[in-house]
């Protein structure tokens, strides 16, 4: 879903920093 998909990105940003 797109709520999933916000989620996601927004791990993958945190895991980036």
């Amino acid at each position: 879903s797109v709520l999933e998909d916000i989620l996601l990105a927004q791990l993958q940003i945190a895991l980036s920093l």
